[in-house]
């Protein structure tokens, strides 16, 4: 998807939790995101600074905590 970090070639959810300790109306939500360079090996530093930026972008659009 055109939202997908850079080099994210899967976003997978793998857990669901309600809970009344997290609140009526929130959830705890757990994802796996697979990145993948075709042109060549990815280094951590590349794609930790691009995964902060989608991180950061998910908590200001959708107003979430990221533990």
């Amino acid at each position: 998807s055109k939202n997908s970090p850079k080099w994210c070639i899967d976003i997978q959810l793998f857990d669901t939790f309600k809970s009344e300790q997290l609140g009526e109306d929130k959830r705890s939500m757990a994802f796996a995101l697979s990145y993948q360079d075709s042109n060549g090996t990815l280094e951590d530093d590349k794609v930790n600074k691009v995964h902060e930026r989608f991180i950061s972008e998910l908590e200001s659009k959708f107003n979430i905590t990221i533990r």
